[in-house]
C-alpha cells in the first residue's frame, strides 16, 4: 500500500536565506577584508525581509568572526575562507560525524593539500617544515607533544600549498577531530616504535614535496593517514 504521507517541502526561514545572500554576494564580489557589509536597513529593502530576520544573519556572521562592527557600520573581518574554516568545525562537531566519514573527507583535503604544497614549495615552507621534522625525532618524545606537533605540521603543509581554503578547512577539521587524535594516540602500546614510524612517514612526505613530486606528496599523505587510523 503506497504510503500516502506527504513529504513537506523544507522552508526555508527569513534569517537563513538573508544569510545565504550575504555569503554569497561577499563570495562574488571577491570581498577582502575591510569591505562593507550591508546593514540592517539594506537588507530590508533589498530582500523585502524584516529588521529581525536581518539583524539575525548578521550576529551568526559576527558569531563566527567573518563580519565585525555594529549597527551602524560593518565590514569582513576576515577572507571568507576563513570563516568557512569555523563553521565546518562547528559542523562536524554538532553533527558528530562518524569516524570513517571523518577520515575520508580528511585524506581527500590532505592529498589536495600536499599536492597543492609540491607545486609551491618556497624556501620559508622548507625550512619551516625541516624544522618541524627534527623536533619530531626527539628521543623518547611524549605522545602528547608528538601529537602537538603532528597537528602543526600538517596544517603547516597546507599552508605551504598557499591556498587560503586549504589551509581554514584542514584547521577547522583538526580541531574537530583533536580529541579522537589524542584518545588515537594514547590507545598505541608500543610508543616509542610508532612515533619512529610515524616521523619516517613524516620525513617522505615532506622529501616529495620539497621535491616538486605533487602525484608522490598525494600518495604519500592518503597511506599515511590511512596506515595509522
Amino acid at each position: 500500500m503506497a504510503d500516502s504521507r506527504r513529504v513537506r517541502p523544507r522552508v526555508i526561514a527569513p534569517a537563513e536565506r538573508v544569510l545565504a545572500d550575504v555569503q554569497e554576494g561577499l563570495l562574488r564580489d571577491g570581498a577582502r577584508p575591510g569591505a562593507h557589509v550591508p546593514s540592517e536597513r539594506d537588507l530590508t529593502g533589498s530582500l523585502g525581509v524584516s529588521r529581525r530576520s536581518a539583524r539575525e544573519a548578521l550576529a551568526a556572521l559576527e558569531a563566527v568572526g567573518v563580519v565585525r562592527g555594529g549597527p551602524a557600520h560593518r565590514e569582513l573581518a576576515e577572507a571568507p575562507a576563513a570563516g568557512i574554516g569555523r563553521l565546518l568545525r562547528l559542523l562536524l562537531v554538532a553533527e558528530s560525524v562518524p569516524g570513517p566519514a571523518l577520515l575520508t573527507l580528511r585524506t581527500e583535503l590532505e592529498r589536495t593539500a600536499a599536492e597543492g604544497a609540491a607545486r609551491r614549495v618556497d624556501r620559508r615552507d622548507r625550512a619551516e617544515l625541516s624544522a618541524l621534522l627534527v623536533a619530531m625525532r626527539e628521543p623518547g618524545i611524549p605522545a602528547d607533544r608528538f601529537a602537538r606537533l603532528d597537528t602543526a605540521l600538517h596544517l603547516r603543509i597546507a599552508r605551504a600549498s598557499h591556498n587560503q581554503l586549504h589551509e581554514q578547512l584542514m584547521r577547522g577539521l583538526r580541531d574537530a577531530v583533536a580529541a579522537r587524535m589524542a584518545v588515537a594516540f594514547r590507545a598505541v602500546e608500543d610508543w616509542p616504535a610508532t612515533a619512529r614510524r610515524l616521523a619516517g612517514e613524516h620525513d617522505r612526505l615532506v622529501g616529495a614535496i620539497t621535491a616538486g613530486d605533487p602525484a608522490g606528496a598525494a600518495e604519500l599523505a592518503e597511506s599515511h593517514l590511512r596506515g595509522f587510523y
